[in-house]
């Protein structure tokens, strides 16, 4: 008995991280469904923040690295690597805060190279699921070139961690 109740707990998992997933590839889909159009070439994935706007969490940095890991795999535009965006937020000293105002992203995007970058918040909701909405914004002007949400089963990232 225990084995079956291993092997379906096994499988709840499974399904749980397929679904989440999905949403992620989703939620990608819906922030580049302008990038050709848009002439979206090389893209950075800002530290993916909670509600609180801190950056130094388990949760917003699993969604990051996701969100970055399928933007490559999408093949939608280049994907700047994360510890080259750690060292550029170090150097004009946001880490600590974790904020980006307006011309702080601006600024980071052009240091980088970028010119589109992804920021997105998470928020958990009641019934143990999680909130993630996100916007591409082009670099050179601050315009808003893609937006998306999903929601996911917060199983999916804390067991996942």
């Amino acid at each position: 008995r225990s084995a079956s109740l291993g092997k379906s707990g096994t499988e709840d998992v499974q399904l749980v991280l397929a679904q989440t997933y999905e949403k992620l590839s989703n939620l990608v889909t819906q922030l580049s469904s302008r990038f050709k159009e848009r002439s979206v070439q090389r893209v950075a994935v800002l530290p993916f923040v909670g509600s609180d706007d801190k950056t130094a969490d388990a949760v917003g940095g699993y969604l990051t690295d996701k969100i970055m890991n399928l933007f490559y795999s999408s093949g939608q535009a280049k994907v700047i690597e994360r510890t080259a965006i750690d060292k550029v937020i170090d150097e004009l000293a946001l880490g600590y805060s974790g904020r980006f105002d307006d011309a702080s992203a601006q600024r980071l995007g052009r240091l980088l190279n970028a010119d589109t970058l992804i920021r997105g918040k998470f928020i958990g909701l009641s019934g143990g699921i999680i909130e993630i909405t996100s916007r591409a914004i082009a670099v050179e002007t601050g315009e808003i070139i893609g937006v998306g949400s999903v929601t996911i089963p917060a199983q999916g990232i804390l067991n996942s961690r």
